[in-house]
């Protein structure tokens, strides 16, 4: 078998494991989803990668890498020291031996890990969701436009008559086209009646 042949026995590995990576971090539930932007973390954190990162990148990052290493933990250690013969840490060593432990299992996570992203960006991304434009606020009708409770006394009903004529008197005084001069003195009429009807 040619060392190409090795190599690409190595790498159907680290996609398979990759793949089940992603489909727990797709069955990650919908509080842990940093943004409104996305139905799923994982539509999330392609979005960062093929866009921009936002200030959740750090967490999903911390979060994927620990998936990926209790996904490399949980490889018998033959299966491992296989991996790490394709790894950036083998590589860049001055051994050909895996050093097993937890060196090995980190630099076999940081690889898959690499495999997870480059998933990420090659996958289109999905619609985001759609937001509801906010609703129009709706403007409080003054106190005279509102109905008039049948069971409500005189009394109440002319305080809020006065009430309403001492508002558009106040909005006429504030108007900028007219000049500032004192408000009128209100009139008797405008003053809300005893609540013992003297």
């Amino acid at each position: 078998m040619k060392h190409h042949d090795i190599v690409k026995i190595i790498e159907a590995k680290y996609k398979r494991y990759a793949e089940q990576v992603v489909g727990e971090i797709k069955r990650l539930p919908r509080d842990c989803i940093a943004t409104d932007d996305h139905e799923t973390v994982w539509e999330d954190w392609k979005d960062q990668l093929q866009s921009q990162h936002y200030v959740s990148y750090d967490m999903y990052e911390d979060l994927i890498l620990d998936i990926c290493q209790r996904a490399v933990e949980g490889l018998p250690n033959d299966e491992q020291q296989l991996l790490w013969l394709w790894s950036d840490a083998y590589f860049n060593g001055d051994t050909d031996s895996p050093p097993g432990g937890e060196v090995q299992v980190r630099a076999v996570r940081d690889e898959l890990f690499i495999r997870v992203n480059t998933i990420a960006i090659d996958e289109p991304m999905k619609p985001a969701i759609s937001k509801p434009s906010p609703k129009p606020r709706q403007k409080r009708p003054s106190l005279s436009q509102m109905p008039v409770d049948p069971n409500e006394s005189v009394y109440d009903q002319q305080a809020e008559a006065a009430f309403d004529r001492r508002w558009s008197r106040r909005n006429q005084n504030l108007s900028p086209s007219k000049p500032n001069t004192p408000p009128a003195a209100p009139s008797p009429s405008d003053q809300p009646p005893h609540a013992n009807g003297v």
